[in-house]
This record gives structure tokens, C-alpha cells and sequence, in this order.
């Protein structure tokens, strides 16, 4: 996974204001430059012509009225709910009865979709809430006119008639489990869970077509250029109406989870939590989320685009998007933001760090920079530079391995960064942490809090749960036996505690976020599955020398009582116990 350390040197501008092009002299020689903030930024004579930074999130923009859960565009100007707020961005405020999880809108109206709740009706005018209708757990609206829809989950999709308040006409059609919804000329367009997505006709709800789709379908975005069909942490589709078929003309797999997507200017842009993504003709381009690798950065969870510019939500704010000409360019990614190692005093450790080109442009790294006392070694990947022997050359599709290595001398806790210079120009700076001999967690201390997004796009905040006692279990790709764990925790541990005094969660530390969903499916999880996709919870919870299954227990009162790196459920069972 990406760092975020060009926010560091160059907070939320684009390469060519934090010291334009780099000279292309070459030299092993580093030189700083002055970036448009007067602060100084290293860089390296051997990387070469910068290339130019042609998708970038711009802060500043508008604040609204708390963490914005949904955006969207009207012909008032851009809309935003969250925890109880709708806001008209920079136009008045209302309140809503419940937490939003859609928006749609049409003309002076907006439907809102609210989880457990049902929907709000507003007058964007207002802004002000003219009606709601309990129709269960929404995840999607859509409107036209007066006539409104909700995908309300079991209830299936259910009609709405917005022309006075807002009344349910009852459930529309026989969807069995509606996750989406979105209008337009085609019919109804529904992503309808585990059978994939429907088109239904809006009036009868009798159904035009339907399609299976790979995974769980969970989200629908109508277009001009294709019905966009969002799976989550297994990618999107493209379908198109044909007749009595839907035809799927495009399908694409994703490093985070998809739970927002728009079309702007031609170009399809996902919404994936860990950043926004640029779908063009030169491939993918990342804009990651800043603080990246801190348990508060904020997500990057709905885009919208509106009156010919692009904005994302971006914690309480709406910030534009620049988005200028696409051209290739190198995309440098990392599979974490920290390197831990731990080992016996006297003893040389050593840990593997990758670093991949996931750009369609050659990745230059132009210098390499680790903090005492720890050490590293180019050990193959990257091609040398003549005349730049520290400067290595990787490949689109290519990867640089790094052997990162200290000898400890004690038992305490060191920490430093591992800096690469680059010519990325999202990162031209990419900052690792290094951890040596991080003790373990300490019983009867504060769990650290962590807000994380699950799979299905809720959210899970540890401090919600105050007053149960929790069951942290984390993994990732790497664990053989988590399903099997994670199917005893759902059949042998949850059943013999209220909802009222216990909750368990999982929690994925990596960017793989398809295993999460994979082990879901085949664990047939209804437990939630919290996607740490810097591994940032991880951090403060992880064990020296031990990895997975990693389970801590966190009491009623919010402290650590247990943490265990075993297999099987035992000791955290024997833990759980006790905390009740």
C-alpha cells in the first residue's frame, strides 16, 4: 500500500509546485528544492524529468455538519449526509432521525436512505425534511419526479410516493435482498446481494432482465455510459440494457473496496475508502487518502461529480479533485506503512520490503534513505542506472526488493523511517516506519480506539461498544485457519452471549481485501469484517514474533484483558469468560 508522505513536504499540491522538474543531470548527488510552502523537500538528480501529477485531491474545500457518509450533485449544488445531517454544501443544514447511507435527488427533492431507519424525503430548498417512511434497513435510493425507491436489504426494493410527504406503496417486484438501486430510461436497476443485478420495470417491478455477477452485488450507479454495478472488496462491473439481457461490457477487480463510484468527463472514478481511483485510457491512477497509515485519516468514501468538477468526501469536508490530461506515468506501492522486526539482543533481523510499480511509465527510485540503527540492502528487482549507482530502475509490473535489517542491542523499543526518493509524482517521497522490539500489548491498559469500514460498507468504531465486552480477531491473507476460527467464533462463541453484552469482530490488516470477502463467503459470516487496510490497528495490537490468529480481548470498560496469538479459540473463550 501506498504511503502518504508527499503530504508531508507538500501538503495537497501537485508535484510541479513542490520544486517542478527535476534536473536530469546525472549525479548520486542528493539536492533539496523549496516546494511552494517554503518548506524543503530531498530529491535526487537521477530521477530524471518530473512527469506531471495529473489527478490530485485539493483541501480547503467546504466543511459540513459532521463525517460525510454519502455525496451527491443536485441543481442545488452538492449534497451531504452523514450521522444524523443533511447538508446543501455551503447552503443550510437539516436534521435527520437516523444515520444516512444514500442520496439521490431530483429537482427541488432528495431521498434519503437511512440505516435501520427507512427514508427522509427533503426539500432542498431548505433544506428541511418533509416526510419519512420506515421501510426497514435502507442501502440505496433512487427518484423520478415524485416516485421514489428504496433498496431496504430483506424487504426487497420498495416504492415511495413523494408527491405529498412521503408514503410507501409497498414492496415493488420480488427481489429477495435489495443493496442498491438507481433509475433510468432502461427501467430500475437493482443490485440485489448474492444474485447479482436486476432490471426491473419501475411502474410494475415485473423484471426486464437480470445478470449474475461474480461476487455479492452491493451498490448501482446509473450512467450515460453504462449501469456501474459495485461489488465491494471484489471490484465493479459495467452492464448495459440489451433488449431482455443485460450485457456486462467491462469488469474490474480493486486494491481497496468499492463502496462509491461516478462517471466525470468519460472516465469512471471509485470511491475505494484507501483512495479514489482514475479509470482511463492509460490505466488506473490512485489518489490515496491523506495521513495515511493514522487510525483517524479520514476515508475516501463518495465522489460526485457536479457542474463539470469532481469532488470527494474527505472526513467533514468536500474537496474538489484536479483532474488534467492522463499520460503514462509510474505508480509506486508498498504492501504496508510499517516493517516490523523483533528479536534477542545481539541477534542481526532482517524483513523483506517490496516495493512494486503498479504505474505504465519506468519507477525511478533515486536514493535510499534508512534512520540508525537500522540498515538496508538493494537485493534485485530494479535495474542500476549508469552513472547513478544508488538510482535503481523498475519496470510497469515490476518490483524492487529491499533487505531491511538492525541487530538489537537490548530488548527496548526502536523506531525509524526507511525514505525513498521517487519519481512518482504522487510520491515522490515514500516514508516507511520501522519498528524494532515493540513490546506487547499491556493488559488492564485503554484498547486503543479504531474506526474501520467493513465489508458491506458499515462502519465499526471500537468505542461504540462500550459497556460489552469485544473479541478483536485480526488476519489476513497469510492465515490458513482463520476461516475455520472465524466459523467457531459465529457458531460456538456468539451464541452464548447477548447481542446487549458482547460483540465480535474481525479486523483484515491488509490491502487484500478480497480475502475478507472470500472468508466471509465461505465462513457464511454474519459477524462484521472491518478492512484495516494500512494495517494502522494492527500496530498497536500485534505481538513480537507472532502474527496470526491474533485475538485480544477488550473489557467492559473499554481496557485490554487479553491478547493471544494461538491457535484455536481457548484462551480468548477462557478471557471472554472472565470479562462478563
Amino acid at each position: 500500500m501506498k504511503s502518504i508522505a508527499l503530504r508531508v513536504a507538500c501538503v495537497w499540491f501537485v508535484f510541479s509546485a513542490c520544486g517542478g522538474d527535476a534536473d536530469s543531470g546525472a549525479t548520486t548527488t542528493p539536492f533539496t528544492t523549496t516546494n511552494a510552502q517554503g518548506s524543503e523537500a530531498p530529491m535526487d538528480r537521477c530521477l530524471g524529468d518530473a512527469f506531471t501529477d495529473d489527478f490530485a485531491v485539493q483541501s480547503g474545500g467546504e466543511t459540513v455538519s459532521g463525517h460525510i457518509l454519502a455525496l451527491a450533485s443536485s441543481d442545488h449544488g452538492l449534497v451531504a449526509c452523514g450521522d444524523g445531517f443533511f447538508d446543501v454544501v455551503g447552503g443550510g443544514s437539516a436534521t435527520l432521525g437516523g444515520t444516512c447511507s444514500s442520496i439521490a435527488t431530483d429537482g427541488d427533492l432528495a431521498i434519503v436512505g437511512l440505516r435501520g431507519r427507512g427514508v427522509a424525503l427533503v426539500d432542498l430548498g431548505g433544506p428541511s425534511v418533509l416526510g419519512t417512511a420506515d421501510v426497514g434497513d435502507v442501502r440505496g435510493v433512487a427518484i423520478r419526479g415524485t416516485q421514489a425507491w428504496a433498496a431496504a436489504g430483506s424487504a426487497g426494493v420498495v416504492a415511495l410516493d413523494a408527491s405529498g410527504g412521503l408514503t410507501s406503496s409497498g414492496p415493488l417486484g420480488s427481489v429477495a435482498d435489495a443493496r442498491g438501486v438507481a433509475i433510468d430510461d432502461a427501467g430500475l436497476w437493482v443490485a440485489a446481494g448474492d444474485a447479482g443485478v436486476a432490471l426491473l420495470d419501475p411502474a410494475s417491478g415485473s423484471v426486464i432482465a437480470s445478470a449474475a455477477t461474480d461476487s455479492r452485488a452491493l451498490g448501482v450507479r446509473a450512467t450515460d455510459g453504462g449501469t456501474l454495478v459495485l461489488r465491494g472488496v471484489f471490484g465493479w462491473d459495467v452492464f448495459e440494457a440489451s433488449g431482455s439481457a443485460l450485457d456486462r461490457s467491462a469488469s474490474h477487480e480493486t486494491t481497496g473496496a468499492v463502496f462509491d463510484a461516478t462517471v466525470h468527463d468519460g472516465e469512471i472514478i471509485t470511491a475505494e475508502v484507501h483512495a479514489i481511483v482514475r479509470h482511463g485510457d492509460e490505466g488506473p491512477r490512485f489518489e490515496e487518502r491523506p495521513r495515511f497509515g493514522a487510525l483517524d485519516a479520514p476515508w475516501l468514501r463518495s465522489v460526485a461529480s457536479h457542474d463539470g468538477e469532481l469532488f470527494v468526501a474527505l472526513g467533514d469536508e468536500v474537496a474538489s479533485v484536479d483532474v488534467a490530461s492522463t499520460s503514462p506515468a509510474p505508480d509506486v506501492m508498498v504492501d504496508a506503512t510499517t516493517v516490523y522486526m523483533w528479536g534477542d539482543a545481539g541477534d542481526r533481523l532482517e524483513s523483506l520490503v517490496v516495493i512494486d510499480n503498479l504505474g505504465n511509465a519506468p519507477l525511478v527510485v533515486g536514493s535510499i534513505e534508512a534512520d540508525a540503527p537500522f540498515d538496508f540492502e538493494v537485493q534485485g528487482g530494479g535495474e542500476p542506472i549508469d552513472g547513478c549507482p544508488d538510482a535503481f530502475e523498475v519496470e510497469p509490473g515490476g518490483s524492487l526488493l529491499l533487505a531491511v535489517s538492525y541487530t538489537p542491542d537490548d530488548t527496548s523499543l526502536v523506531t525509524g523511517e526507511l525514505t525513498l526518493h521517487t519519481n512518482d509524482p504522487d510520491e515522490p517521497q515514500l516514508v516507511l516506519t520501522i519498528d524494532g522490539n515493540r513490546g506487547e500489548p499491556e493488559i488492564g491498559d485503554e484498547a486503543t480506539d479504531f474506526e474501520l469500514i467493513t465489508i458491506e460498507g458499515d462502519r465499526f468504531r471500537l468505542s461504540d461498544h462500550l459497556g460489552k465486552v469485544v473479541l478483536v480477531k485480526l488476519f489476513n491473507f497469510g492465515c490458513k485457519r482463520c476461516a475455520e476460527e472465524f466459523a467457531q467464533v459465529e457458531d460456538d462463541v456468539m451464541p452464548g452471549y447477548s447481542s446487549a453484552d458482547f460483540v465480535a469482530v474481525g479486523v483484515n490488516t491488509t490491502h487484500r481485501t478480497a480475502f475478507a470477502g472470500t472468508l466471509a463467503d465461505e465462513a457464511d459470516l454474519s459477524l462484521p469484517l472491518a478492512l484495516d487496510i494500512d494495517s494502522s490497528a494492527f500496530r498497536f495490537y500485534r505481538m513480537p514474533r507472532k502474527v496470526f490468529p491474533l485475538n485480544a480481548v477488550v473489557g467492559r470498560d473499554g481496557r485490554l484483558t487479553h491478547v493471544d496469538a494461538e491457535e484455536g479459540l481457548a484462551s480468548a473463550q477462557s478471557a471472554i469468560d472472565a470479562a462478563m
